[in-house]
């Protein structure tokens, strides 16, 4: 695609080039044959033998005020030729007196001619330094019009590519300053867009200037929610260390100063000290989790090709404990092919997610899940009746919160749902 779209600016350049060079040889066309249209009529008009003649007539004189003036002889070619080339439309041909060419401005190569003359060539004598000669002279009236039209032409054929040209060198220039002006709004607004038109190395700059300008306001979107989600965690934490601590802390203040009054309650309080030590144990562990999975990105993590059967053995091991205990389990595994796993995390989603179920699931109403095939994806599917308020016991929602950035790490979507008494928990991975 890269070798694509670098011949391709190549190719509009090439084009404009072979546009240019055309539209200078039509308009080129155009002004000689219009121009030449107009002598035409010019020479067929009434005056136009007179003009000739008038014309002749002063070359004439102008040709003999030259050899007067120069004391021209025969064997002065090399002067009369340059004469000759000054007037532009004057031919001449000097003979001598047995027909023998002495010297002929159009070099037609003949050494000898008869010396008649007509009506349409009359012969002309001169007199130069060295002798008597005769002279055919011709007189072009339209020849300088002629050679004007021929470089005109060749001028404005030059003209028009030019400008076509730069037309189009322009229309990129003025495209690359306008992402350089984008690029400069960029700086004090990120989320202005970089324009993108055509489809040659300039729009790839552009598209990949705005790519670069998408990942940092993804990048800038990422790092807001993880300082929000870490506020929240600090709240959410904060009280819920606090409570199991104070409590802790004032059973073993109890157990300290001996004030239980018998070995039941002894017996109790160690206990309830335990069940709060376990407690703070849980949150730290959740805190880890959270942390962990929010400072690692997709690039720190290596995700390895491996059989979708890896996540059927996985939950397996966690609804067996279940199923043991009576849960009633709709389990459906009828995903097929590979995806893209990092065997830890993915291993700590599902923890967390059976975690979440035993503590907030009303187990006894059962519990449904399924891993399916929905076209390039595997989708897991986890279905369950909610535990009444009463029963419930207070969520952070840290474990969500882990499971969806850690499915994020693997490309997928988390999602989750509560509506009636149900809540609903779905995984999209997408196949290798």
């Amino acid at each position: 695609m890269v070798r694509k779209i670098i011949s391709r600016l190549g190719i509009e350049l090439l084009a404009a080039i072979v546009i240019a060079v055309l539209s200078g040889i039509i308009i080129s066309t155009l002004f000689s044959g219009f121009s030449f249209t107009l002598l035409h009529k010019q020479a067929l008009s009434e005056d136009f033998e007179q003009k000739q003649a008038e014309r002749t007539e002063l070359k004439l004189q102008k040709f003999s005020e030259f050899i007067e003036k120069n004391d021209i002889s025969s064997e002065d070619t090399e002067l009369i030729d340059n004469w000759v080339r000054k007037q532009s439309d004057v031919m001449i041909s000097i003979y001598d007196s047995f027909g023998n060419v002495v010297y002929d401005s159009n070099r037609t190569g003949d050494k000898k001619k008869m010396l008649t003359e007509s009506e349409y060539n009359p012969l002309y004598t001169i007199n130069l330094s060295d002798g008597t000669f005769y002279m055919e002279f011709v007189c072009l009236y339209f020849m300088h019009n002629v050679m004007l039209i021929a470089v005109l032409s060749v001028v404005l054929a030059f003209v028009t590519g030019c400008v076509i040209f730069l037309l189009f060198v322009k229309k990129k220039t003025d495209y690359i300053k306008l992402i350089g002006n984008d690029v400069e709004l960029m700086e004090s607004d990120i989320n202005h867009p970089v324009t993108i038109k055509g489809y040659d190395e300039i729009t790839f700059l552009a598209k990949s200037i705005d790519s670069m300008r998408a990942a940092i306001l993804e990048r800038q979107e990422t790092d807001r929610k993880i300082q929000e989600s870490g506020h929240k965690l600090v709240m959410a934490m904060s009280h819920d260390l606090r409570t199991p601590l104070t409590v802790l802390t004032g059973f073993l203040e109890i157990l300290c100063d001996g004030k239980y009054s018998s070995e039941e309650k002894l017996k109790e309080y160690l206990e309830k000290s335990k069940d709060k030590a376990y407690r703070i144990k849980e949150l730290s562990d959740k805190l880890f989790e959270y942390f962990l999975a929010y400072n690692y990105g997709e690039r720190d993590i290596v995700l390895e090709k491996d059989d979708v059967s890896v996540i059927n053995e996985l939950i397996l091991d966690y609804t067996f404990p279940l199923t043991e205990s009576g849960v009633e389990l709709d389990y459906t595994f009828t995903a097929k092919g590979f995806v893209n796993l990092s065997p830890d995390f993915f291993k700590r989603i599902i923890e967390n997610l059976f975690s979440n179920i035993n503590k907030y699931a009303a187990l006894d109403k059962g519990l449904k899940i399924s891993v399916t095939d929905v076209n390039d994806e595997i989708m897991l599917y986890f279905e369950n009746t909610v535990k009444p308020l009463e029963e419930k016991p207070e969520s952070t929602n840290i474990g969500l919160d882990v499971c969806r950035r850690m499915t994020e790490i693997h490309n997928g979507k988390f999602e989750s749902m509560k509506k009636d008494d149900k809540f609903y928990t779905v995984i999209t991975l997408p196949k290798a």
